[in-house]
């Protein structure tokens, strides 16, 4: 299992637009993408549920099933420098760009104690951050999910992250935040209590994904009209 499994959501076509503009810089049969239809000539995870943010998640447990290794990527994303050896390189655990205690959310500062009391200006993440603290017991934190890298080096860690991962779904059933009408925002931070629940590192590396990946969605917005180039 030395080989990496790049997954990707690209659920509608503006985001299968997306995916298609970058996926030639993977190799094929490496890519799992889940999607709201049957992408040609690429391994798709289909679904007829509607959007979910979490849908990554759930390609997550079908690659790591195949891979000790994946790559979960934003489609909005140029690719700059790809070299799949950095990320091989990368050490055992959850490898991500940022994490932290603080982030804005819809023009609002939320914190992991408000997010933990339930004491943002927000019902729906209220709700879910309340749960997510029930059953962790613990500093809740928000990470960029733009870019993730996992990489297991124990089977028995692994089966245990899918397990949980697989608990929390059910549990949160219901409860995700909705962003612009989008279910299952902020799932950076259930990311990061399955992980820390799990004794799965985490850690950050900013440098590294800045040096292979540009992820303009925030500056720019999805636009089907954005050039994929290298930069």
């Amino acid at each position: 299992m030395s080989n990496i499994c790049y997954v990707f959501l690209a659920y509608g076509e503006e985001y299968i637009e997306e995916f298609l503009r970058i996926a030639p810089f993977f190799p094929k049969e490496h890519i799992l993408v889940c999607s709201n239809r049957k992408i040609e000539k690429y391994n798709t995870l289909t679904t007829n549920n509607p959007f979910n943010f979490n849908l990554k998640l759930t390609a997550l447990t079908k690659a790591l099933k195949k891979y000790n290794k994946v790559l979960i990527l934003d489609t909005d994303t140029i690719i700059k420098d790809f070299n799949p050896d950095l990320l091989s390189e990368l050490e055992s655990g959850l490898t991500v760009k940022w994490f932290g205690e603080r982030v804005t959310y819809l023009d609002s500062s939320i914190t992991s104690k408000s997010l933990s009391n339930g004491t943002t200006i927000f019902n729906d993440v209220n709700d879910y951050g309340k749960t997510l603290f029930k059953e962790y017991k613990n500093t809740l934190r928000f990470i960029d999910e733009s870019c993730l890298f996992f990489n297991f080096t124990n089977e028995q860690q692994k089966a245990m992250f899918i397990s949980t991962l697989e608990y929390y779904f059910s549990k949160l059933k219901n409860k995700y935040p909705i962003r612009e009408g989008k279910v299952g925002s902020l799932e950076g931070c259930l990311l990061y209590v399955i992980a820390s629940q799990v004794n799965l590192g985490i850690y950050k590396n900013k440098e590294i994904f800045d040096k292979m990946f540009y992820h303009y969605g925030p500056v720019n917005g999805h636009n089907i009209s954005f050039k994929q180039k290298v930069l």
